[in-house]
Formats: C-alpha cells, structure tokens, sequence
C-alpha cells in the first residue's frame, strides 16, 4: 500500500488548533477528581439509570470551567461507560446543554429499566 505524503500548508499546525481542549489538569481533573470519583463509584457501585456496574462520573449541569459545578456533589450521578455516551451524546454535546431534557431522559430510562437506587453523596474534599 502506497503511503500518503501531505502537501506543503495541507495540514495546520496542532498547537494552532482553536478547538483543541485544556489538558485535563486545566480542566479540573487531577489527583483530587480521580480520588473523588474512586471514592464516589465505590459509594454508588450500579449505573443509576440501568444498575450495570458504573464506571462514569457525569456532571449532571455540564461544568465547564466553573468549580462550584465541577466539584459540588450533588451535581454527580454514576453511570456505566453505554448510559454515559448516549446521555453525554443526545444532551451534553450541544453548545447549549438541555439540562431539563437530560433530567426527563434520566427518568425516563429509570421507569424502563425499573431501577429506584438512590445517589449516595460523597463529599468532594475529606
């Protein structure tokens, strides 16, 4: 198979890039989050929309540079790797967020799938 040669000024240069996102440590996610979400999905063991084994801390209202929605815990719910990217797909991706659509879709899903576990709340610092 022949390789492909880009041509000179085909490709701009990554660091040039407007839609690059922040590291994750710019972003809020270091030691602190992955300890935080390490203690919140041993709190909260089952997807709380489908009661598979979780994986995904969502961020219920999209927290976006803003701490008080990224590290309160009630803006948390567990979900497995599937519920998150359809939730994340369908509400989150969009450049306005439908927090209220997300609400309904999450209880919705819940009456289908006949889960009632609550959200333990884990709090963000020790």
């Amino acid at each position: 198979m022949k390789q492909y040669k880009a041509r000179k000024g085909e490709f701009k240069k990554f660091e040039n890039n407007s839609n690059r996102q922040e590291s994750r440590q710019k972003r809020g996610y270091g030691k602190e989050w992955y300890s935080y979400r390490a203690r919140f999905l041993a709190a909260n063991p089952k997807c709380y929309i489908c009661a598979c084994k979780s994986s995904v801390v969502d961020h219920l209202l999209r927290a976006r540079g803003n701490p008080e929605h990224f590290e309160n815990p009630e803006n948390h719910c567990q979900l497995c790797a599937s519920c998150h990217g359809k939730v994340t797909g369908m509400f989150d991706a969009k450049k306005d967020q439908d927090l209220e659509g997300k609400l309904k879709y999450i209880r919705k899903m819940r009456e289908f799938y006949k889960t009632s576990h609550p959200i333990k709340i884990v709090k963000y610092r020790k």
